[in-house]
């Protein structure tokens, strides 16, 4: 919990860098109106994983705990036409598992999925105050293992579609809920414990969080 404060503070330290040091580089250069990319904005909100893999890992032997995710985004607003509803971004996830079946994932206690992604998508409004959008993302996903004192890792690539809604409290903030559909495929070769998966797995993870556009 401690941890998540921490990435919580420093990427919001980091947003407010980027974001008002790109408004004031917009505010300069207005007149020629030459940059297309609206300042952009970003979220934070907690994940909610379950499994979908009845044969794989993440479904046989662990515990979930709710997980954080963050996000910055920008858009083409400023454009016309099929631009103007582009959006790019990065994110970053973390999810802890606690393992309650040793038997069957092997001799640790816990562990820790932590994801970077970059991912673009396509927005649309449905009033004034609702919008949505569906993204789809790629990154790298990295399994911090811990036994006693002991930590091993496995990583891999994550791929990702999320379909998601915004409803603006303020023109300075509001909420969002979203589903991802998480795709895992790790580097590492499989074991032979019965019948399942230690690769690749498969995850609905929805999300409610709060955005500062």
């Amino acid at each position: 919990m401690k941890s998540n404060i921490k990435l919580v503070l420093v990427f919001c330290g980091c947003f407010f860098c980027l974001h008002f040091g790109y408004a004031q580089a917009i505010v300069e250069i207005s007149e020629n109106d030459t940059i297309d990319l609206d300042i952009g904005g970003f979220q934070i909100g907690y994940q909610f994983p379950v499994p979908l893999n009845k044969n794989n890992n993440y479904n046989v032997g662990l515990q979930y705990d709710p997980g954080i995710e963050l996000k910055y985004f920008t858009n083409f607003k400023r454009s016309d036409g099929f631009m103007k509803h582009i959006l790019l971004g990065i994110s970053f996830s973390r999810i802890e598992a606690t393992v309650d079946d040793v038997s069957k994932m092997g001799a640790y206690n816990k562990t820790r999925a932590s994801t970077f992604r970059v991912f673009t998508g396509y927005g649309f409004s449905i009033s004034n105050k609702f919008d949505g959008n569906v993204q789809l993302g790629v990154g790298s996903i990295g399994y911090k293992n811990y036994h006693n004192d002991d930590i091993f890792y496995d990583r891999g690539t994550s791929y990702t579609l999320t379909p998601q809604l915004h409803y603006t409290i303020y023109k300075w903030i509001g909420v969002y809920i979203s589903t991802e559909f998480r795709y895992d495929d790790l580097y590492i070769d499989s074991p032979s414990n019965g019948d399942i998966n230690f690769r690749t797995g498969l995850m609905m993870i929805p999300s409610i969080g709060i955005e500062i556009p």
